[in-house]
């Protein structure tokens, strides 16, 4: 017991810890401090995970031991505690705010001493969200003031909100995992109710970059991409059809005499067909080439079972010769790739797994089928039910084990869907020496910074309706879930939640966040367009110091016009840029400087819209998307835009002055039908950042519609008449400090993307004054500003 003189109950709040880390209850939904003397339970302890929730209601007890020479006097029986790093005291008339400041506060209650002093804190009663710290004291008059050694420390967590939770057993994530196969099974949906920067690219503000070359163009400097081309500007690596599987394709590259020789092709040691790869060079031990490819599943996240029985395959080589790569290991992963990133020497994977058994009938409609379902269930194993690994060498383990395994707040006590997601580091000098962690639940995207990874996930409210239909209501929340990269593995650090949805690009939805310092900024779409009461909303998080949750810190709500959709965001530093559309281009510059009180600085409106937003430099910003006619009218995407989209469009601004953002040139290639994959896909785009000697250069893929169809009906003055396809091909720019320049034509072997070319479009690399054009399969090459 700690003694403290005097009346004024200063000196304890000096004393105690503020909110020190709070223990987690045990299987039993108990918390008892360490003496003995206090504990705090649930009436209904969670299935699967221990968590106290502000849904669950609670009883607690404080037993303070009487000093022997204090039993049989009168005292002043004190309660305080702290809730959320705000001091109340308990008093006759309820729990009171309390500074430290008042000499004399009144006392719980007085009371004649015996062996102890007993509080009943609660009895069956609901608690709110946060931290919670109980202090017990008493004083008797002229002697010190006596508080209990141990204050009872406690957290409750909004239920409302999906943080994470550790299982309580193994047995526990088997249980969770076999109820929801077995939930899975028998529901005819087939699924659950939830559905589930500073530069660039690596070379923004790097003009000195050696030898000049273009690199996979990433969202976050220092955490590479996977990509279906790869090159260091003296060899091209691709990915080609090859028989029954992937090959990997090397090219000599011929800077001088634009030239690009194929010098070999290595085919993958399995039947996968790949989908993107990295290179690293100039590493210790060696360059490395690592393909990733894989089962991929198409299945909506609703589908549980669409994601069974898929495997990621990844495949190790030696590149420090580029035209004799040399396999050093493979690994195959139970689960489909979602996405992948990696930083330094180490990858990280994010794949998602349903467990597949054979003979276990995943759409159980009759009484039999479900019952033979339960007895596979029975004999079936926690090993059977996690995803595993195998190596070259046909080893085979679990990639993750339940001490490392989560479970969000809405799935504490039931399981309506057995999906685990797993994030995996894998350390390239040592690749089976990875290291998982996972969750059950959903998510759908990955955004990374070199030190934290996240996860995000849209839920969307569903409702029934006849004839077996499912209706998504407008109603979208995101969940978030930050981990940090330590040491080659990942740590769970904590969730938050927001309103609104990320939007439905795949490509575009981690561009919808950024990480500036502590805190994490989110772009999320709020209502529907066919009503007008879409807008955006920013909403800013931070880690707590005290738990696992991501506090939210700011929000601007209401960007854009009513009616206006997100296009296209981008996070530099201390700024965001936005486009909204639905008649016109609005570019938002939003100032992050202070992140508690972001402010909308800078509008600018103009024709079209931009779909991605590249930097050029400190004050130039690239928008490549579409030219529009604006008309009210206009039935153009289920009347979504209220303008009729035209040729592609690239847009120059001047952000120099976030205030006063402007538009210094634009350039429209083609007419209404004319595509690029930078549109859809980032990496479509390579880019050199300006140097002494040259302006930035830009290169990308388009597939220009500007024939005017011989149709009789086809009408040149109506904004809405699609043009015929006229080529494919490469176009060229430099950008100036005031324009943008279109300087070089390389025309596709074939209409469209012929060819392998995984998920992507077509490629293109930049070396010193040569473009290098990856199309159908085949690369093919021009000195920089020709034109056929």
């Amino acid at each position: 017991m700690q003694r403290i003189a005097g009346k004024s109950l200063f000196a304890w709040l000096l004393l105690c810890p503020l909110l020190a880390t709070a223990v987690e209850p045990d299987s039993t939904g108990r918390i008892v401090t360490p003496d003995g003397n206090a504990f705090i339970q649930t009436e209904s302890p969670h299935a699967f995970a221990s968590a106290f929730l502000d849904t669950d209601t609670y009883s607690a007890h404080y037993s303070l031991p009487v000093r022997p020479e204090h039993r049989g006097r009168s005292a002043s029986v004190y309660l305080g505690g702290i809730h959320n790093g705000i001091w109340y005291l308990a008093t006759p008339s309820g729990w009171q705010p309390w500074d430290g400041a008042v000499q004399a506060p009144t006392p719980l209650r007085q009371e004649v001493l015996q062996d102890t002093v007993n509080i009943q804190l609660f009895d069956r009663n609901y608690l709110p969200s946060g931290d919670l710290e109980i202090h017990l004291a008493y004083l008797v008059p002229g002697e010190p003031l006596v508080i209990g050694e141990h204050p009872l420390r406690f957290t409750i967590q909004p239920a409302g909100q999906d943080t994470l939770h550790r299982f309580r057993s193994a047995g526990a994530l088997e249980d969770f995992l076999k109820q929801g196969l077995a939930k899975s099974a028998s529901n005819r949906f087939y699924g659950t109710a939830d559905f589930a920067e500073a530069a660039a690219t690596d070379g923004v503000g790097s003009a000195d970059l050696a030898g000049r070359v273009s690199t996979t163009n990433l969202q976050e400097e220092g955490v590479d991409e996977a990509d279906i081309m790869k090159s260091d500007g003296e060899y091209l690596l691709m990915l080609r059809d090859c028989a029954s599987s992937t090959c990997v394709v090397t090219y000599e590259l011929d800077s001088v005499n634009a030239l690009a020789t194929e010098s070999a092709s290595k085919a993958l040691s399995g039947p996968q067909r790949a989908s993107g790869m990295y290179l690293v060079t100039e590493r210790a031990g060696g360059d490395r080439l690592i393909v990733l490819g894989g089962n991929h599943s198409y299945q909506l996240w609703l589908d549980v079972w669409g994601w069974a029985g898929n495997t990621t395959q990844l495949e190790f080589f030696d590149a420090t010769d580029p035209a004799s790569l040399e396999s050093l290991e493979t690994l195959t992963i139970d689960g489909s790739l979602i996405s992948s990133r990696r930083v330094g020497d180490t990858l990280y994977l994010l794949t998602r797994h349903t467990p597949y058994l054979e003979g276990y009938e995943p759409y159980a409609y009759d009484e039999r089928s479900l019952a033979d379902n339960v007895t596979q269930l029975s004999n079936t194993g926690l090993s059977d039910l996690l995803p595993a690994v195998m190596d070259a060498n046909q080893r085979k383990r679990s990639l993750v084990s339940a001490e490392r395994c989560f479970l969000p707040t809405s799935n504490l006590d039931s399981s309506i869907n057995p999906t685990i997601i797993s994030v995996t580091a894998i350390p390239l000098a040592e690749p089976t020496a990875f290291t998982s962690s996972c969750f059950v639940g959903e998510s759908e995207t990955l955004y990374m910074t070199p030190g934290s990874l996240y996860l995000a996930t849209t839920q969307f409210q569903v409702a029934n309706m006849g004839f077996d239909r499912l209706f998504y209501q407008p109603e979208h929340t995101t969940a978030v879930h930050k981990f940090t990269l330590q040491e080659e593995e990942v740590e769970y650090r904590g969730s938050g939640q927001v309103q609104g949805h990320l939007g439905w690009s795949e490509d575009k939805k981690p561009f919808r966040m950024g990480e500036n310092g502590e805190f994490l900024n989110l772009v999320t779409s709020v209502g529907v367009t066919w009503d007008g009461s879409s807008s955006t909303m920013l909403t800013v998080l931070r880690e707590s110091p005290t738990d696992n949750r991501l506090e939210q810190v700011a929000r601007v709500e209401g960007i854009g016009k009513p009616g206006e959709q997100l296009y296209a965001a981008r996070f530099l530093g201390d700024r965001a840029y936005l486009v909204t559309f639905l008649l016109t281009d609005p570019l938002y510059v939003l100032d992050l400087s202070d992140q508690e009180n972001p402010l909308i600085v800078g509008e600018l409106e103009i024709d079209g819209y931009s779909d991605y937003l590249h930097p050029v430099s400190d004050t130039l910003l690239l928008g490549i998307g579409k030219d529009a006619v604006a008309d009210q009218s206009s039935l153009d995407f289920n009347g979504a835009r209220g303008a009729w989209y035209q040729g592609v469009k690239l847009s120059l601004f001047d952000v120099g002055d976030p205030v006063n953002p402007v538009e210094l040139d634009a350039l429209v290639l083609g007419k209404r039908g004319t595509q690029s994959g930078v549109l859809f896909d980032h990496q479509a785009l390579a880019f050199l950042p300006a140097s002494d000697a040259a302006p930035a250069r830009l290169a990308i893929p388009v597939d220009l519609h500007d024939t005017v169809p011989v149709h009789p009906w086809f009408d040149a003055a109506e904004p809405s008449a699609f043009y015929d396809y006229t080529h494919t091909g490469l176009y060229s720019f430099e950008i100036t400090e005031q324009a943008i320049n279109q300087v070089g034509l390389i025309f596709g072997s074939e209409p469209g993307y012929g060819g392998f070319q995984g998920y992507f479009g077509d490629r293109s690399v930049l070396v010193d004054d040569v473009v290098f054009y990856l199309h159908g399969g085949q690369v093919s090459a021009s000195h920089w500003g020709e034109s056929p």
